[in-house]
């Protein structure tokens, strides 16, 4: 690489780019990559990083203890707040849809279904196609509950994410949402 930066600094136009500012480039790549490569490689071993569970068990944890008060100040559970999040994404034809979509057990699902139905939030109509089936839908009393409380933890969380780049937040989130998905890779951006 000697000769082929001297080259460079000797341009035949005599305005080629200086040695030095040659060095300073690469001094600044060679570190650059040295401390990714330290930081991706040399603390997070496999020898020497916890396994995924005892980690995704403390985050857990922190994040319950961040949602908690949140959810407390509007009167609902966490798993009254899981119903409304799925609801909010779409209307499920059946209460077992709604707990295999939330991964709950749905003789659990029954007593929050009854309470967030008598509050409002949420409605439990016939199928016209099957009376036997009821569509589960937000109210409008619903959207806007829910809305407050995403509002919210989003809010906590975003104090949560401070402590990682903005390069970094958005790597674990997408690797947060692809594992949580079930670990399918994600198409090539």
């Amino acid at each position: 690489m000697g000769g082929a930066v001297r080259q460079i600094d000797s341009g035949s136009n005599g305005g080629g780019v200086g040695l030095e500012q040659i060095n300073r480039h690469v001094l600044t790549i060679y570190l650059s990559v040295r401390s990714v490569n330290g930081y991706l490689f040399g603390v997070m071993s496999d020898t020497e990083r916890p396994d995924l569970g005892a980690m995704a068990a403390r985050l857990a944890r922190r994040l319950i203890t961040l949602e908690q008060p949140i959810l407390a100040e509007n009167d609902l559970s966490m798993w009254a707040y899981v119903v409304l999040s799925a609801l909010s994404d779409e209307p499920m034809r059946t209460q077992a849809a709604l707990a295999r979509s939330i991964g709950a057990d749905k003789t659990r699902l029954i007593p929050v279904l009854d309470d967030l139905q008598r509050r409002g939030l949420i409605e439990r109509e016939p199928d016209p196609a099957d009376r036997r089936v009821r569509l589960l839908a937000l109210t409008p009393a619903g959207r806007d509950v829910h809305a407050v409380v995403r509002v919210a933890i989003r809010a906590a969380e975003r104090g949560l994410l401070e402590a990682l780049s903005t390069g970094d937040e958005q790597v674990f989130l997408r690797c947060l949402q692809v594992l949580s998905e079930g670990g399918a890779k994600p198409d090539a951006d």
